[in-house]
């Protein structure tokens, strides 16, 4: 089983919320608890703020052990590193939720398969060397729309 984790955006402050200062209740897309003020963390004074952004942590791992959560985006490539040691990305893709239509996570653009992207990232032997590159808020540059 999977273990069920959040990481959360502060769109006030443009910043993800430290982990040791907020709690979530219920159901993910629910209010969750957020810092009111960056300068009071210290003291643990919360409040509750509609400004957040709520996301959930899929399961799954880069091949450098970092944990993928949704908002994510995440650099493919088929073949290894050059000769160089450079990494040059064939495709990049953000990890999103599909929603109550689709309750599962997926990629955006999604990779053109039998099955849903991210598990054939997971599981198929002929999947692609994947990593996290960075995440939708920090690096939107990265995704092309």
């Amino acid at each position: 089983m999977r273990e069920i984790k959040f990481r959360l955006w502060d769109t006030g402050y443009n910043k993800f919320v430290p982990q040791n200062v907020y709690a979530v209740n219920g159901d993910k897309r629910q209010v969750a608890i957020c810092i009111k003020d960056w300068e009071t963390v210290q003291r643990g004074e919360i409040w509750y703020d509609h400004q957040c952004i709520l996301m959930q942590f899929t399961g799954l791992k880069d091949k450098n052990g970092k944990e993928i959560y949704e908002g994510d985006i995440l650099g493919l490539v088929w073949e290894e590193i050059d000769e160089a040691g450079s990494t040059h990305w064939e495709s990049i893709h953000e990890v999103i939720w599909g929603g109550i239509d689709y309750p599962a996570f997926d990629l955006k653009p999604n990779l053109y398969c039998e099955e849903n992207s991210l598990s054939h990232l997971a599981c198929s032997p002929e999947a692609p060397y994947f990593e996290v590159i960075g995440n939708k808020f920090e690096n939107q540059e990265l995704i092309n729309d």
